[in-house]
């Protein structure tokens, strides 16, 4: 029985980034069953930790924590992606926005697709407090 010229070309891809990567992985412990489906996931940019969990911040405590959503993780069943992340302290948000102005185009970026994508009607009684979008706009206010 013969390959599928498709899966060949993908099994030696496969086993080139094995060559690179494989001591990267032993050094982390990653899981061998693991391996193909990490290789897939990348190659394909599936970032995907955004279906299976949650972050969740608590700001009063400057605390946060992954909340799993629907179900449960186990260990070794699957491996996911973060396209990026940038946790910080809101004191400190600021700051780093002024010394990174990728991040800081970034996080624009974001609240702009944000503010067009969500109109969410604002609650008269709510206790007023800046947000990190708040801070965020007031840089592009500057420029």
């Amino acid at each position: 029985m013969e390959d599928h010229p498709v899966q060949a070309v993908s099994d030696e891809d496969f086993k080139k980034f094995m060559e690179f990567h494989e001591l990267q992985l032993y050094g982390i412990q990653f899981p061998k069953s693991l391996e193909r489906k990490l290789y897939d996931k990348l190659k394909g940019e599936v970032f995907d930790i955004g279906f299976k969990v949650k972050i969740m911040v608590d700001e009063e405590e400057e605390r946060s924590e992954l909340q799993c959503q629907g179900g449960s993780l186990k260990k070794h069943e699957d491996v996911f992606l973060v396209d990026h992340l940038w946790t910080f302290k809101q004191r400190d948000a600021v700051k780093a926005l002024r010394a990174n102005d990728k991040l800081l185009e970034r996080m624009l970026n974001i609240i702009k697709y944000q503010e067009e994508k969500l109109e969410l009607p604002t609650n008269p009684y709510a206790k007023v407090r800046a947000s990190f979008m708040d801070y965020v706009k007031t840089f592009h206010d500057e420029t």
